[in-house]
């Protein structure tokens, strides 16, 4: 994949994505699993990162300290990677907004429109005053550079892989999402 460059290149020791604002949030969770492990979680942060030719991939950055430095894989490695291809799920909220530097309210709120909510529904469900998510979703647009929630699900839909694993028992039959 560094050789390739594909979803995922070295550039004099730096990690880069195919964009740059993936390659900024790559920054951002190495950093931040280096400085605060407890902010990137025992699950890590995940990166929407498509490789060149557009299939899927997504990039996991994990802490590696675990409270215990001596036994880190080399003595300043901060995190680990791992990129798949194997996308089973919708990128979840915290991905886009690892992304694109949401708060944790405006990726509350994303979350809730991803899973198809109303922005009313979305207030209702979070307990909070309708213009408190007008609110979120306009910081939402700005950062993701969206205008309307139909550009935002367009936008969260590119970070879908084109092709789905079903969960049903037996051989996984595959399901094509339908075209934009």
């Amino acid at each position: 994949m560094l050789k390739s460059g594909s979803p995922i290149s070295s550039h004099r020791g730096e990690l880069r994505t195919g964009s740059p604002q993936t390659s900024a949030a790559l920054r951002t969770a190495v950093a931040t699993a280096a400085a605060n492990e407890a902010a990137v979680g025992k699950l890590g942060i995940g990166l929407p990162a498509p490789r060149a030719d557009g299939s899927p991939a997504l990039i996991h950055v994990l802490p590696l300290a675990g409270g215990n430095r001596g036994k880190r894989i080399a003595l300043r490695a901060s995190a680990a990677l791992f990129v798949t291809s194997e996308m089973r799920t919708a990128i979840p909220a915290e991905s886009l907004a690892s992304l694109f530097g949401l708060t944790s309210a405006e990726t509350r709120v994303l979350g809730s429109l991803l899973a198809g909510r109303t922005p009313a529904e979305t207030a209702r469900t979070m307990g909070t005053a309708m213009t408190t998510v007008r609110t979120h979703i306009a910081k939402v647009f700005e950062k993701t550079g969206t205008s309307r929630q139909s550009d935002l699900m367009r936008l969260a839909a590119q970070f879908l892989p084109p092709v789905m694993h079903s969960s049903e028992a037996g051989p996984p039959s595959l399901k094509t999402r339908p075209p934009d």
